[in-house]
């Protein structure tokens, strides 16, 4: 009873053999101390190179060694649990920060001071994304008319064309 084998088969199955030996000696390592340094200085929001260099790296090119080590991973699990732990974080000063503008407008308000519970209301409102601050650049790289009425027309048409009403 002879089998003949796929040879494409017999590729895909190699491939997937094709595990490094430290990929199933250490999955779930934890990271060297020099690791750690790379992870908090990356977190930081330092350049690649000079986290390859806080961890210890004095070779040439130290970029080269960050991108490597940034695909380890052990690396990329422990970003991902940082950035998790940051973003709870920043939920949790959020939800403190518009406690303490709503218990300021409350107290205000009770207090009869209107000018703090209006600018308290204010904060609260920009807090959450309500009132967002508007400007328009115009650039003009062409020559403006020479007589007034034409730099008034102009000045009109650009104002039109940026959404910016005139008064």
């Amino acid at each position: 009873m002879n089998q003949v084998i796929d040879p494409e088969l017999m590729a895909e199955a190699k491939k997937r053999a094709a595990i490094t030996k430290r990929q199933v000696r250490r999955p779930n390592r934890v990271l060297k101390p020099e690791e750690h340094v790379f992870v908090k200085e990356f977190m930081a929001g330092s350049s690649l190179a000079d986290c390859a260099r806080a961890a210890g790296y004095e070779g040439e090119r130290p970029e080269s060694l960050a991108r490597k080590w940034l695909e380890r991973p052990v690396i990329q699990k422990k970003l991902d649990e940082m950035r998790r732990r940051d973003e709870a974080n920043a939920q949790f000063s959020r939800d403190i920060y518009l406690d303490m503008l709503k218990d300021t407008y409350q107290k205000a308000m009770s207090d009869g001071d209107y000018s703090g519970a209006n600018r308290a209301a204010e904060l609260l409102g920009k807090a959450l994304g309500y009132f967002v601050d508007q400007k328009a650049v115009l650039s003009v790289t062409a020559k403006m008319p020479e007589d007034s009425a034409g730099r008034i027309a102009e000045v009109q048409r650009l104002a039109k064309i940026a959404g910016v009403k005139l008064e």
